[in-house]
């Protein structure tokens, strides 16, 4: 079997990995020189935290002709229905590949909004490591950078300009920072970290235009005026690359993704969809649901390219668990926040407590903010956010995998957690948010 996969991503180098595996003749398809990397590094590629673009791969090309698959490195530009795949080859003229299975894994590209100036030299988008050199090509000549947008990368970006002594800037047109993961009380929270960090924000605020002669000089953002920028990145989100599912033939579903089904093909027979690009299902509101992450996009592509060599792995959806740190503080956040989850018609009581790393009179005791949701009706968990300068992330894995296992508030509260002094509370603060919304649940 020929099981064509198009992308070089975290989504399509491991599902041409998983259809190797699987015994198939595998040809990867990249647009981009670099493969198989982090995207999520390159904030800290720009910071100097990482040292080198080749320092973010993770699944080395090396290793994936090591095994067997084929890499061709250019643009796919048609699909036949007798199963030819037509590139534009980067190194000059085209190529036809013939397949049995083909897998999508065409990502997602920078979303550049409407605004006026948004084309002049100095203003960038952070997807790709090329990305990535330009603006640090860029850092080297600026005291001032503006960041449209306050998502993961957007914060991200804050924090190592910060660090490397610019004035980082954040404009975000939503009413708090990390819209997408956080309820207005955890984001407050935070907020007041970044001001704290010297990090300048106006949320619920437009960019109303990118002014300069020849090149961006100022960021006038409503109801502030004026903002000086020698640099100006563009951190509004990305949109699913599409455009090759629909020559294929592929339907695209509500969120603008791939439409696939429980295997990770779309409804186009032999063509499967993985990543940025797929469409798949929120666990808990079991609608569609685009979750743009590399843990998301790693686990889908072992689905599709293990499926697309005629393998019958599930993927049944996800929660869109994700973290970061910032200036110290480690963010996260897994299931549905309550705006979220009032969006989609299912009501919920949330609660904040918080809670600590270890107990008062220990040295070192950190606090540790818990937001916990939970439907009314059943009392099923549903989501949380957590905050704190450590062990964020395993306590957002602890109550992902509540929510995947469907546990109520109840149990989760009676969870039996380890304490030492030196390493945690006789309370763990997730069971201690649990036991509260549990009260008011009862109430």
């Amino acid at each position: 079997m020929k099981v064509v996969v198009v992308g070089g991503g975290v989504a399509g180098a491991p599902a041409a990995e998983a259809a190797k595996v699987a015994g198939a003749e595998v040809t990867l398809v990249s647009m981009e020189e670099h493969i198989g990397y982090s995207r999520c590094g390159l904030p800290y590629l720009i910071g100097g935290k990482v040292k080198s673009p080749e320092d973010l791969t993770v699944y080395p090309e090396s290793d994936l002709k090591r095994i067997g698959v084929e890499v061709v490195k250019g643009k796919a530009v048609d699909v036949s229905r007798d199963g030819k795949l037509r590139v534009e080859l980067n190194a000059g003229g085209s190529a036809e590949i013939s397949f049995d299975s083909l897998v999508l894994a065409t990502g997602a590209s920078a979303v550049v909004p409407p605004i006026k100036g948004a084309d002049l030299p100095g203003v960038y988008t952070l997807r790709t490591i090329d990305d990535a050199l330009e603006i640090m090509k860029a850092v080297k000549e600026s005291k001032t950078a503006v960041i449209v947008g306050a998502g993961f990368i957007g914060l991200e970006l804050a924090e190592n300009f910060t660090e490397l002594g610019l004035k980082a800037v954040v404009v975000e047109m939503l009413p708090h920072v990390l819209p997408a993961v956080l309820d207005s009380d955890m984001a407050k929270i935070l907020q007041k970290h970044l001001k704290k960090h010297g990090v300048e924000l106006h949320v619920k605020r437009r960019v109303e235009e990118i002014a300069g002669e020849s090149r961006a000089e100022e960021v006038i953002v409503q109801e502030v005026g004026g903002v000086k920028a020698d640099l100006v990145v563009l951190a509004t989100g990305v949109r699913a690359e599409t455009e090759l599912a629909k020559v294929a033939g592929a339907e695209i579903g509500a969120t603008r993704g791939i439409k696939v089904d429980w295997r990770l093909q779309t409804t186009q027979p032999g063509v499967y969809a993985c990543g940025d690009c797929a469409e798949v299902r929120n666990l808990v509101t079991g609608q569609p649901a685009l979750i743009q992450l590399g843990t998301a996009a790693v686990r889908q592509g072992r689905v599709a390219g293990e499926n697309a060599a005629g393998g019958r792995r599930a993927y049944f959806g996800g929660l869109a668990s994700a973290v970061t740190k910032l200036f110290g503080m480690q963010v996260g956040a897994t299931g549905l926040t309550v705006w979220q989850a009032e969006e989609a018609g299912l009501p919920v009581e949330g609660v904040r407590v918080v809670g600590r790393s270890r107990p008062h009179y220990y040295p070192g005791a950190e606090r540790i903010y818990v937001k916990l949701v939970a439907e009314t009706e059943q009392g099923r968990v549903v989501g949380a956010q957590i905050m704190a300068p450590l062990e964020v992330a395993p306590r957002i894995n602890l109550v992902a995998t509540a929510i995947q296992a469907g546990l109520t508030v109840s149990e989760l509260a009676a969870m039996d957690s380890c304490y030492a002094p030196p390493v945690s509370e006789y309370v763990e603060p997730v069971a201690r948010a649990a036991q509260e919304l549990q009260r008011r649940l009862k109430k």
